[in-house]
């Protein structure tokens, strides 16, 4: 967020929230080049040649860094740019168990990386995972997420939030904004009425040539098809230059309007390069939620693939306790845990 805050006020030309807002993520991340040199063009805009001069790396800088840095201070561009003293103490340890090891999915993400073979080869689809509270949906999605781009494809998340829960297409909103940020020039390229729909959600998608619609708190059929439309030609023309992968957490929280776009976008990307993933939890849908009429629907239409998350077996957590401690604990301890 603080990378985004930095890159949105330089674009406004507002020096001093850049520097505030770079100066906040070099204290969390000070080997972060991008937002150093974020740093110097503020400090340069401000005036402040020479506090820019002295801007303190925590490392050596990378060649393509000296030549934009050199291409920022101009003349007053000098070698070596000051590199700070390693701090001894004071940055955060990350512990072992800050992220514990990956056990016991190896049949779920067997299945979603073979779903994602066919994905690449223009099959697209959808898959529900379900499980409960704190069995590891959010993990599982993650580690998928981590093979998807390792094999070079893309991927964006959206999640529904309860506090949010009456915001319409608030996960869809994040997807696009995800794929915005990744690749701003490619949404730029996609037809002004596109961006016309779109910037409803996304401000972000506002050009000169777009007439910017007031949010959908209410929209008559008819409006909201157009923006299905606009919402499946924005994924469809990602798509096309790599396979995608969409993330949506926790849609037991969705809108009636999130759902009925999701099921839109199912049908629309049978012949797309989108595997779309989506999780929630089975105590919070009963048999009359929105979300179990969708996935049955989908289920039926043969568009739509489910997945349950068990509780981990008495081996996982075996395997998990010996990964993370390094020891093998007894049976009783294992099964109590």
């Amino acid at each position: 967020m603080l990378s985004r805050l930095v890159v949105w006020h330089e674009r406004q030309g507002d020096a001093a929230a850049v520097l505030a807002y770079a100066q906040k993520y070099l204290a969390r991340d000070p080997l972060a080049e991008q937002i150093h040199l974020a740093a110097m063009r503020a400090l340069v805009a401000s005036g402040d040649l020479a506090g820019a001069r002295q801007q303190e790396l925590h490392a050596p800088p990378s060649p393509e860094m000296l030549k934009q840095a050199e291409s920022i201070l101009g003349a007053a561009f000098t070698i070596p740019l000051p590199v700070a003293p390693a701090p001894v103490k004071g940055l955060p340890r990350w512990g072992d168990l800050e992220k514990p090891p990956f056990v016991g999915r190896a049949r779920e993400l067997d299945a979603l990386r073979a779903r994602w073979e066919q994905v690449a080869q223009g099959q697209g689809g959808t898959v529900l995972i379900s499980g409960e509270a704190g069995v590891g949906k959010t993990r599982l999605i993650e580690e998928f997420a981590a093979a998807v781009r390792w094999r070079g494809g893309m991927v964006a998340c959206g999640r529904c939030y309860e506090p949010e829960h009456v915001l319409p297409y608030q996960p869809l909103a994040e997807i696009l904004r995800d794929l915005t940020m990744q690749e701003e020039r490619v949404a730029l390229a996609l037809p002004a009425w596109v961006h016309g729909e779109l910037a409803r959600l996304v401000p972000e998608l506002v050009t000169s040539l777009t007439q910017p619609e007031p949010p959908p708190s209410s929209v008559q059929p008819e409006r909201q098809a157009i923006l299905f439309h606009a919402i499946a030609a924005f994924i469809r023309h990602f798509a096309s230059r790599r396979p995608l992968l969409i993330a949506l957490e926790d849609l037991h929280w969705a809108t009636d309007s999130t759902l009925a776009a999701i099921h839109y976008l199912a049908r629309q990307m049978v012949d797309m390069r989108v595997l779309s993933v989506g999780t929630f939890r089975p105590e919070e849908v009963g048999e009359t939620h929105p979300l179990a009429t969708m996935a049955s629907q989908l289920a039926r239409d043969g568009l739509a693939q489910h997945l349950t998350l068990e509780r981990l077996s008495v081996q996982a957590i075996s395997e998990l306790v010996r990964r993370t401690w390094k020891v093998d604990a007894n049976a009783e301890f294992v099964k109590r845990l």
